[in-house]
């Protein structure tokens, strides 16, 4: 489970993750708005590799806007957000990846073999996965700068 929230289209998706209250509800709603792809969850989403591909999928537990779906989705790129006066986009890559998705996991800590594990899926996922952290407005500006980079890499043409 990642606590991150999910827009779509047919061909794939994005995952918006970090802290509570960066604004990962906002910046679904207005890649809906401004983009027309679907919000298939708000609050956490399962990851899962599949045939060599990882796809998302709605989680029925939602927070504070409650969206989900049990849609499953290819998983195109993660995005890590913090607020920001103006929009800027990085994609990180190897450990700068790490310690900003591996926060927004969901698993037992205590639990050894599960902790261990979730490690083995986050490194996997790094490697298959791009993340992209994008320092964002809360407006259409930060939509445009992100799926401008997500076209030119050849990510998501949404």
């Amino acid at each position: 489970l990642l606590h991150a929230s999910q827009v779509a289209d047919q061909k794939g998706g994005i995952l918006f993750t970090g802290n509570s209250g960066v604004g990962k509800t906002t910046q679904a709603k207005l890649w809906e708005q401004y983009k027309g792809v679907k919000i298939l969850c708000n609050d956490r989403t399962v990851l899962k590799k599949d045939n060599e591909r990882w796809n998302t999928y709605g989680f029925p537990v939602d927070g504070s806007s409650p969206i989900y779906t049990n849609e499953r989705r290819r998983l195109n790129a993660i995005v890590v957000l913090e607020q920001a006066e103006s929009n800027t986009i990085v994609r990180l890559k190897g450990r700068e990846a790490i310690v900003p998705v591996m926060q927004q996991f969901i698993i037992d800590v205590w639990n050894h073999e599960m902790r261990n594990k979730a490690m083995e899926y986050l490194f996997e996922l790094l490697k298959d996965i791009p993340v992209y952290k994008l320092c964002c407005t809360p407006d259409e500006r930060a939509v445009l700068c992100l799926s401008e980079r997500l076209q030119k890499d050849g990510i998501w043409d949404v």
